[in-house]
Formats: C-alpha cells, sequence, structure tokens
C-alpha cells in the first residue's frame, strides 16, 4: 500500500513538473492587460481585448499541452512503461492539471476583467474561453505527441491562436459566411445567433483531437520507441 502512495505522488509531482504549472500565472497577467485595452472606448480596441483574453487563456493551455506529452523532451516517460498502470493515467493526470489549473486562473481573470470592462457576467467572459481552450489543447497536445517535441507543439499553438486573433478572421468571414462556425474566438456580441453552434463545434473538435491523442497510446512501446529512436 505505501508502495502504490509513494508511486502516485511521484506520477503526480511529475505531472506539476511536465505541464509547466505556472504558465496559467503568465496568462492571468496577460489577460488582466488586454483586459484594461478593453476599456478603451473605441469599439474595435474594446472587441480585440475581450478576444485576446480568451485567445491568451486558450494559448496558455496548448502551450501546457504541448508540453505534457511530448516523449523525446520527457525520458521519464519510457520509465513509466515498467509501472504496473497504463500510460493512459499519465495522460490523464496531466489533462485534469492543465484544465483544473486554467479553470481556477480563467475564472479569477474573467472576474477581474469583468470588473474592468463590466460586462454583464463573469460567466459570459468565462464560457468566451472554454471551447477555443479546449480546442487548442488538443492541437498541442497531438502535435507534441506526434512530433515528439513539445517545441513543434508549442509553435503551431502560437501561429494559430496569433493568425485567429490578428490574422483577419474577421474577413474571412466576411467573404464566407459559413467560417463563423468554426473560428475559435468568434465574438459572441457580434454574432449571437451563431455562438451556439460555434462553441459546440470548436469544442467537439478539440475533445476529438484529445481522444485520438489517447488512440497513439494504444500501444505505448511503439509511440516511445520512436521517440527515443531504439
Amino acid at each position: 500500500m505505501h508502495s502504490k502512495v509513494k508511486r502516485y505522488a511521484l506520477a503526480w509531482r511529475r505531472a506539476v513538473s511536465a505541464v509547466i504549472w505556472w504558465l496559467p500565472v503568465v496568462g492571468l497577467l496577460g489577460m488582466v492587460v488586454f483586459g484594461m485595452l478593453a476599456q478603451s472606448g473605441d469599439p474595435i480596441a474594446h472587441m480585440v481585448g475581450l478576444s485576446a483574453v480568451a485567445g491568451i487563456g486558450a494559448g496558455v493551455g496548448g502551450m501546457m499541452a504541448a508540453f505534457a506529452f511530448a516523449p523525446s523532451d520527457d525520458a521519464a516517460l519510457e520509465l513509466l512503461l515498467s509501472a504496473p498502470r497504463p500510460l493512459s493515467y499519465t495522460l490523464i493526470e496531466r489533462l485534469l492539471l492543465i484544465f483544473g489549473l486554467n479553470a481556477i486562473v480563467s475564472i479569477i481573470g474573467a472576474l477581474l476583467v469583468a470588473q474592468l470592462t463590466g460586462e454583464s457576467t463573469a460567466f459570459a467572459l468565462w464560457a468566451r474561453w472554454g471551447a477555443p481552450f479546449t480546442l487548442l489543447v488538443g492541437v498541442g497536445l497531438v502535435i507534441g505527441m506526434m512530433a515528439r517535441r513539445s517545441s513543434f507543439g508549442v509553435l503551431v499553438v502560437i501561429l494559430l491562436d496569433g493568425a485567429l486573433l490578428f490574422g483577419g478572421a474577421e474577413a474571412l468571414i466576411a467573404r464566407y459566411p459559413w467560417a463563423r462556425l468554426l473560428h475559435p474566438l468568434l465574438d459572441p456580441l457580434r454574432y449571437p445567433e451563431s455562438i451556439v453552434a460555434n462553441r459546440i463545434i470548436v469544442f467537439s473538435i478539440g475533445v476529438a483531437l484529445i481522444a485520438y491523442a489517447f488512440r497513439l497510446l494504444r500501444e505505448p512501446e511503439p509511440f516511445l520507441a520512436a521517440a527515443t529512436g531504439s
């Protein structure tokens, strides 16, 4: 019994280290800064500020996921094969940490930004974050696992998040109205008629990517062996 408790304690300590636990704190600072930008009387600055709050939170989650399970960057994953527990348990632990830590920080950030911007409810701000966060967690996780290195996952998350915020997504929606259903950072104030369908679709894509990450672990030995070249 003692050895089992010790084993799980070690796994959780390693999980906390692997997911870079302090990134959500940095993200919270960014959320507050862009929340202050949203105080501007300019409607574009207000829109960008609130979208950036959600984008920062989602981007942090995606980067944490990229770090969480990149086998070439985590030699300890190979040692876990000798443990009497499925490797998928390790992924579950790390995802729970990512979602738990970021949920706490995002709620704090939503409350702070609601005070700064006068947004009707903190829940409305928090709802901006949930679906894109799940999507970018799935993207960062799958890219990091398939490329074997966290740096690839982080790069893709940063590029995708930046493109969604500042890459002309609104122009794409203007040309192709159906694209609003796929835009992770869709502004609910501008497109209230599409926001529910959008959130369901974006969230579902994120869940599908996370499910695919678990599928990659169905044969853990080849997965980890490919990372070490053995």
